[in-house]
């Protein structure tokens, strides 16, 4: 007798034996045949740089998609499929225990549910897009089934989608306390832009520095993909068939990772037992479970729903193949998520049923000016990043991007906010249900956004960081913002690269420079704190380790200075780390600091 983890090895095993013919998805039950209509390597040229850059030169969508599904899965099929995998909930299929959180969590938000309901009605440029990409990539793998992985799956169209939406997601902030999410695509990235006039060339100068982990679903990969009007060079995300942030001839542009609160979780609201009126009789039985029905609440019912809709899936343990549920129901509201037995809370995230990103990656990648890379910006399937711009007539731009709910509410709503406090609608914690209705029944418009176009200074940049510390003195097209619409801090590297970058005229050497900055901000501003504290407590100095002395000695010493043999660096380093797990605050400038 086979288990489940058996049952799959047979199947894998037939798979090997036929992959000449075609790839089976042994996971979705659906068989890959080779790509059907024109060859796409008669509509498209792959080659490669002297640093293996791939550059693709197309004339369908559906033959750019190949032929760069082809390159990437030549670069790396196994991370890829991962990434599907990921995104799909089928992780711990493979990796075992340590991603059965994580596809639960997939399943939970629906990924790939909301990724093939969208792929039947796409806009056709993405359509042909996505499938000629996992063509590309099933092709690439009928042609080499000697480099497929043993638990390797086609690639279906839909699974692009899903990865897309998984990784836009992953930057939504999850207001539950405890709640199990991944980590997000990526928290910091560097970009800056400075106009001719602020550059030793008299150019343009965009700096573009994205940031990722070194494992994970979401990795930036890089590209130059020519399709009509098209040609677009900068960094993919592996899986994702189009450039993210990159230039072409005439503009470029960046993304860093925002804290904009583009999403809200709320408590759906369940009946007391006061509500529910009094209790049946219990010498007539029908009239006792009629009256029990009848007072069943719309969240009660939600509730039995909730618990009853869940989808299966499979986590590798020592034993075998194991199944396991999880409870996977999407609302009006959006993906719900449960604390215990009698609380459901509701996801509701900007753009969470967007899926036409894509093609606003293709508008803009193909846009010619300001005017046009604004037009595209105003698709608003994006709903989240800083983006800075910068195009060789000299222009800046600058628009702290998000997708969400203006959270405006009616005078009565107002009231009963304050008659029960402010932690009544604490933007940061779930939020009751009944709501939604009001703070989200209008988005705000993207034109209202924060941004800034050529700003005095000459020079924009997005290193963590407010929307007002883009640049100096901004002055913004729209001045003001709720207070709970930014969570971003003025990180160090942000107060840094505006320092550098208003020190005079920098030139294009100067900007790679910055990028390898070593002085560490941080310590320029604590150090001198700690050395301070350290003398006007000699008690405490004299009463601690006898190394404290040499420590302080040595940072005392130290410029501040991130380089291999700074032992300043190393101490203060440690110094930091210590202090922060003690105290639990977060940021150098956090007051808990100081009390």
């Amino acid at each position: 007798m086979h288990g489940i983890g058996d049952r799959k090895a047979l199947v894998l095993d037939a798979i090997r034996v036929l992959s000449l013919l075609l790839l089976a998805a042994a996971g979705h039950g659906e068989v890959i045949a080779p790509p059907q209509g024109p060859d796409p390597w008669a509509e498209a040229t792959l080659y490669r740089d002297e640093w293996g850059v791939p550059h693709v030169y197309a004339e369908t969508p559906r033959a750019l998609g190949f032929a760069f599904g082809w390159a990437q899965a030549e670069d790396h099929l196994d991370d890829m499929l991962m990434a599907y995998r990921v995104a799909n909930g089928r992780a711990a299929e493979v990796l075992g225990e340590g991603w059965a959180d994580s596809d639960a969590l997939s399943l939970k938000m629906g990924h790939s549910r909301l990724a093939r309901e969208a792929f039947a009605v796409i806009d056709p440029f993405t359509g042909d897009l996505c499938t000629g990409f996992s063509q590309g990539v099933n092709a690439w793998m009928l042609q080499y089934p000697a480099l497929v992985p043993d638990w390797a799956d086609g690639v279906q169209p839909w699974d692009v989608l899903a990865l897309w939406h998984a990784f836009l997601m992953s930057m939504a902030p999850f207001d539950l306390p405890d709640g199990y999410r991944r980590p997000r695509a990526s928290d910091t990235g560097n970009a800056w832009a400075l106009a001719p006039q602020r550059t030793e060339e008299g150019r343009t100068i965009l700096v573009i520095n994205p940031h990722q982990y070194h494992d994970g679903p979401f990795r930036w990969y890089e590209a130059h993909l020519v399709l009509g009007d098209m040609d677009v060079a900068g960094a993919a995300l592996m899986g994702i068939p189009l450039v993210i942030q990159g230039h072409n001839g005439f503009l470029g542009w960046a993304f860093t990772p925002n804290d904009a609160d583009f999403a809200d979780v709320f408590e759906e609201q369940f009946a007391t037992s006061e509500d529910t009126g009094a209790a049946a009789d219990p010498r007539n039985p029908m009239a006792a479970a009629a009256q029990a029905a009848a007072a069943f609440t719309q969240e009660q019912w939600l509730m039995l729903k909730y618990f009853a809709e869940s989808v299966p899936y499979y986590v590798r343990t020592p034993q075998g193949m194991q199944e396991r549920r999880v409870p996977a129901v999407i609302t009006a509201r959006g993906p719900l998520f449960e604390r215990g037995t009698r609380r459901i809370f509701s996801w509701r995230i900007g753009g969470y049923r967007d899926f036409g990103g894509l093609f606003q990656l293709y508008e803009m990648g193909r846009a010619r000016n300001l005017p046009a890379f604004q037009n595209a910006l105003l698709m608003h399937q994006i709903p989240c990043f800083h983006v800075v711009y910068a195009d060789r007539e000299g222009n800046l731009f600058y628009c702290y991007n998000a997708k969400a709910g203006d959270r405006n509410m009616p005078e009565p709503a107002l009231r009963e906010r304050l008659e029960r406090g402010a932690d009544y609608l604490d933007w940061k914690r779930p939020a009751p249900a009944h709501v939604e209705a009001m703070t989200w029944a209008n988005l705000i418009p993207p034109e209202m956004l924060p941004h800034l176009v050529n700003p005095p200074s000459g020079f924009i940049q997005a290193c963590g960081n407010p929307p007002q510390g883009a640049t100096d003195d901004p002055v913004f097209a729209v001045p003001d913002w709720p207070a709970w619409f930014t969570g971003d801090y003025d990180s160090y590297r942000a107060r840094r690269a505006r320092q550098l970058l208003r020190a005079g005229k920098r030139s294009f050497r100067d900007s790679h420079a910055m990028l390898f900055d070593v002085v560490a901000p941080a310590a320029l501003e604590m150090v001198p704190i700690l050395l301070r504290m350290a003398e006007l407590r000699p008690d405490f100095v004299q009463a601690s380790h006898p190394d404290l002395v040499t420590g302080l000695d040595i940072l005392k010493s130290w410029n501040a200075v991130a380089d291999a043999n700074a032992v300043g660096m190393t101490y203060y380093h440690l110094w930091w780390t210590m202090l922060a797990a003690r105290s639990g605050f977060i940021r150098p400038r956090d007051p808990q600091l100081y009390t």
